[in-house]
């Protein structure tokens, strides 16, 4: 499997963190971010990896981080 699949099947994986929980965890998502400027890329349509960064073009950008979370 790739990344790429990986990123394609994080919204099933949600609903079923949710569905199996009943409704007490959740996937939660850390934001990628630059790791020369610090820039952390907040406003994405669907989580993947940034190929670079808009404010110092540069490529050294830390991927999304993906983990179960409990609420309240």
């Amino acid at each position: 499997m790739t990344v790429k699949d990986v990123y394609e099947h994080l919204d099933h994986i949600a609903r079923t963190v949710k569905t199996y929980s009943k409704g007490r965890e959740y996937l939660g998502m850390e934001p990628p971010y630059c790791r020369k400027c610090g820039y952390v890329f907040k406003d994405l349509s669907k989580p993947k990896k940034p190929s670079r960064c808009p404010r110092c073009k540069s490529e050294w950008i830390n991927p999304p981080r993906f983990m179960v979370l409990r609420k309240g």
